[in-house]
């Protein structure tokens, strides 16, 4: 959505490193497949506003499921998912790229049923990590248990 592009590009502005979003471009059945062009519409609307923002040197977009784009990675500081809302689609997210963080799982639409029920899951079978609800429950942070 427009919202999270915003949030995402927010979050480039004070990043040091580069920012590396993931995203098939394509929708997903909780939202609606889209079409080739709309797709494509889509991807170009992105890096535009990514320019206007003057955060485009930052990004680097990967064009591929999150799963298959966390196998490109052997360790990152900090993930934000903003991904499909089912509850399959949110524990195979988890489960691709946990092992990977060193710092914080961040998500949004927490506030989803299904997205609510995966991480609290994932979070009870991965005692290492702990989680929290923020901005009035519509986002979550998962962190290490120290």
């Amino acid at each position: 959505s427009c919202a999270s592009e915003r949030r995402r590009q927010s979050k480039a502005e004070t990043c040091a490193g580069r920012v590396f979003c993931v995203d098939t471009w394509s929708g997903d059945e909780g939202t609606g497949l889209l079409s080739a062009r709309e797709s494509l519409k889509l991807y170009v609307e992105f890096l535009d506003n990514a320019k206007m923002a003057g955060v485009l040197h930052k990004i680097a977009p990967l064009t591929m499921r999150s799963d298959l784009a966390s196998e490109r990675f052997e360790h990152i500081d900090l993930l934000y998912i903003d991904g499909a809302h089912e509850y399959e689609s949110v524990l195979i997210d988890l489960t691709a790229w946990a092992h990977l963080v060193a710092g914080a799982i961040c998500g949004d639409d927490y506030d989803y049923p299904d997205v609510h029920r995966a991480v609290n899951n994932y979070v009870a079978d991965n005692p290492i990590w702990s989680v929290r609800a923020e901005h009035g429950g519509r986002m979550f942070i998962m962190e290490r248990v120290k």
